[in-house]
């Protein structure tokens, strides 16, 4: 599957601007746990950022302005995928994620952003991304559920310590078996949940 996005051209600035920190919206899911992606994702990669571009401008009060950013991402491994995954995924595919926010832009200057809690992507390196099947303005998509760092071959989880990508793989792949979940084509995140219905 490839994907096309707008590539930004980077101006180079004697000073980088700070990472203002938003706080975190509503989530549809959790996305922090392998449990939990096993359960609401359809693939966890491991991805090269090759370009972004920002967009969708959201007021955020007087003179402020939250903006989101496409990434163009190349996929340099799949950790793992759902075996009922309505949109596969290979090595080698091009994609573009949508995240928000990307940037702020209080009075005509522009900073990069993140929600509180997550990891910002950034142009030529590498990071784990968990995604799911998803629907928006009417196609099947693939939505960006969580980021991890990648590092010397590990994931970072929240809620663990380094994993390698073979532990990660393996450890998907048996709780894929025991959570009662799975996507279905035409069916977006919020009515799988209606659905499957979240775990207690």
């Amino acid at each position: 599957m490839t994907v096309t996005a707008t590539t930004a051209v980077a101006v180079a600035r004697s000073e980088e601007p700070r990472t203002v920190v938003r706080e975190a919206g509503t989530l549809i899911v959790p996305a922090e746990s392998l449990k939990d992606i096993a359960r609401w994702g359809s693939s966890m990669l491991v991805v090269s950022v090759t370009g972004e571009n920002a967009r969708s401008t959201s007021s955020a009060g007087p003179g402020e302005v939250e903006l989101g950013r496409d990434l163009s991402v190349r996929v340099e491994k799949v950790v793992w995928q759902h075996p009922q995954a309505v949109t596969t995924v290979s090595a080698g595919d091009q994609l573009s994620i949508y995240t928000f926010p990307g940037y702020v832009e209080i009075n005509g200057q522009r900073s990069p952003a993140r929600a509180q809690g997550s990891v910002r992507m950034e142009v030529g390196q590498r990071y784990v991304v968990a995604l799911t099947d998803d629907i928006a303005d009417g196609a099947q998509v693939l939505t960006l559920l969580n980021t991890f760092v990648y590092e010397a071959n590990t994931i970072q989880l929240s809620d663990t310590r380094p994993l390698s990508q073979a532990q990660v793989s393996a450890e998907l792949e048996d709780l894929t078996h025991r959570v009662n979940s799975w996507p279905e084509e035409g069916e977006s995140l919020l009515q799988r949940v209606e659905r499957v219905g979240q775990p207690r």
